[in-house]
């Protein structure tokens, strides 16, 4: 379950500057080994203009220690994905520190995750973040929305919806407090890219608030929204993009792309290149 990174209302010079469509990306982009290697098969020159800047991110499928998930000579900063605070204390000390300086958090209501690490979500963000700073690395934090149905440490509460939950509990915030500079969250909020109302079911709802959260525990935070190809077409999608990398209070610094279809993610990505993003 991964994927590249963007935020509500932009200002005239910011719209502006969107014609540049050729200049080069100054957001963060992010995916995974297998849909990079995919996205530069069919499209190899937006694969180089979204995976080649230093600010933009690829992650592992599976967490390997010591293989480069760039394929295809691009030049992303290489990540090492955990959905396991338990895998990471045992695998800590294999990892390449010539190739990964991030290791990601990928926590969710899933297999994948220990019961007790759902159930007590913030406590495990907590000790994954302690130990990758002691063993040097920057973390990732990207805590799922479904560990409301779970949580323990701050139970759902009745009315709740999945984002009030993460609001109201204050997920972000822990992230962000958790965090040290260098750091960044990625928010799940991908199942609500066709909803950009505002409410509490909303794309910007989560991400506003989430982004919010985060940089007011850490100044500067890196704050990426997330998208997949399983909800909204490509305009849909790119919509959802510009909404928050455009945030009026917290924009957004990019995308992570979880994508299945490379003609949807060829085609997000081709938009927000000629957007001038």
């Amino acid at each position: 379950m991964i994927a590249l990174a963007i935020a509500l209302s932009a200002t005239a010079a910011l719209l502006a500057a969107s014609v540049q469509a050729g200049a080069q990306t100054s957001h963060s982009w992010a995916t995974y080994d297998s849909a990079a290697a995919s996205l530069y098969s069919h499209n190899s020159s937006i694969a180089r203009w979204a995976s080649n800047p230093s600010t933009s991110f690829l992650a592992a499928s599976n967490y390997t220690g010591t293989t480069n998930p760039n394929p295809d000579g691009l030049t992303a900063t290489p990540v090492d994905r955990f959905t396991s605070y338990a895998t990471f204390k045992s695998d800590v000390s294999e990892i390449d520190k010539n190739i990964f300086t991030y290791v990601m958090y990928d926590n969710e209501n899933w297999s994948h995750t220990p019961t007790t690490e759902q159930e007590h979500p913030a406590t495990y963000m907590a000790r994954f973040a302690s130990l990758a700073h002691s063993n040097g690395f920057h973390v990732i934090f990207e805590p799922a929305r479904d560990l409301a149905a779970v949580d323990l440490e701050c139970p759902r509460q009745n009315g709740w919806n999945y984002n009030q939950w993460y609001v109201n509990c204050e997920i972000a915030q822990h992230a962000g407090a958790d965090a040290t500079a260098g750091d960044e969250l990625w928010v799940q909020n991908q199942a609500l890219s066709t909803d950009l109302s505002g409410d509490s079911s909303s794309y910007n709802y989560l991400f506003g608030n989430a982004c919010i959260q985060a940089r007011g525990a850490l100044a500067g935070m890196g704050v990426l929204a997330e998208l997949s190809s399983n909800y909204g077409t490509v305009s849909q999608d790119y919509a959802a993009a510009q909404n928050v990398l455009n945030h009026t209070a917290c924009p957004a610094n990019g995308e992570y792309f979880t994508s299945l279809s490379t003609s949807w993610f060829s085609g997000v990505v081709t938009d927000l290149k000629n957007g001038g993003y």
